[in-house]
């Protein structure tokens, strides 16, 4: 024959909870969630997080004898002393399909097997791991068996574990990655690949000559292509940034473009149009003297490089 005391706990027993979503980690202690809170950037706010879960309860007829009225539950912490204090909404906030519930008390029914319990953090909480506990404000008879008091029923049912962490809004910490990534491959381009792919001359000077009176002697150190046209042109900004500058030499003699490029740092490559000009090597060294032939207008003019 079970005493007062073991029957009040029987009692409390079958009528306690348990998480439907596997989330135990010990037997009394139950990893609720957790949400990230962030500050306001440009038009991305934050919506609270609703941390869910479900409560299931099992109320045997013996149980439902014995409830006067609904079962109610609350959540509590621990203060400094370590005794057990309500969570106040100015914490966290309760809520019950959608509403809010007041004082934060969970209130159950005998014929209810299931309850879904959603929990807002206010942001004045802090950020860390809270431990908090489940355990009944009010329990509707099931503390009291033949008129004698019983103690078991007002103890706390579950513990659980909730995080809150305070991180960087995701719209400036998406801004701030790209950024980086901008930033890096910029770097990378600068330091490294563009010199792969758009070398720059390391000789010093192209020199032009004849037909007389025609003399040039353009300074090409470090930029990328020196081209000869009749036209006039303005290379693009954004092209001489990432690519490199563009040395023209304009005059009505280059009836076709003649384009000359790096190659190292004693020669360069010339590509004259190949329908308008004839030259004697397309490499070009240093100290020597090279002619070109525009065949259409039969003038000759000699390039040396220094």
């Amino acid at each position: 024959m079970l005493s007062n005391k073991t029957l009040a706990i029987v009692l409390a027993a079958v009528a306690c909870l348990c998480i439907s979503c596997n989330k135990v980690h010990d037997e009394n202690s139950v990893v609720w969630g957790k949400t990230n809170t962030y500050d306001k950037f440009l038009w991305k706010e934050q919506v609270p997080d609703t941390l869910k879960q479900t409560l299931c309860f099992d109320f045997n007829a013996d149980a439902q004898k014995y409830l006067s009225a609904p079962l109610k539950l609350g959540v509590f912490k621990k203060d400094a002393d370590g005794h057990l204090r309500p969570v106040q909404p100015d914490e966290a906030q309760l809520f019950v399909r959608g509403k809010a519930l007041e004082g934060n008390v969970i209130t159950v029914n005998a014929s209810e097997k299931e309850v879904e319990v959603g929990i807002v953090f206010n942001p004045n909480a802090e950020n860390k791991m809270h431990y908090w506990y489940i355990k009944p404000v009010a329990t509707a008879g099931l503390d009291r068996i033949n008129d004698q008091e019983a103690y078991g029923a007002d103890e706390a049912i579950m513990e659980i574990k909730l995080r809150k962490r305070h991180v960087m809004n995701p719209l400036a910490e998406g801004l701030m990655w790209i950024g980086i990534i901008l930033a890096s491959a910029l770097v990378l381009w600068f330091v490294l690949l563009k010199r792969m792919f758009f070398p720059t001359f390391r000789v010093t000077r192209i020199q032009l000559s004849d037909p007389s009176p025609y003399m040039s002697l353009m300074k090409v150190k470090n930029y990328r292509q020196c081209i000869l046209t009749d036209k006039a042109q303005k290379q693009n900004a954004l092209n001489k940034i990432f690519c490199g500058e563009i040395k023209y030499e304009v005059n009505p003699l280059w009836t076709a473009p003649v384009v000359f490029e790096p190659r190292d740092k004693k020669s360069i490559r010339v590509r004259p149009d190949k329908h308008t000009y004839t030259v004697d090597s397309r490499i070009l060294k240093t100290n020597t003297d090279y002619v070109i032939v525009n065949e259409t207008t039969k003038n000759k003019t000699t390039i040396r490089i220094s």
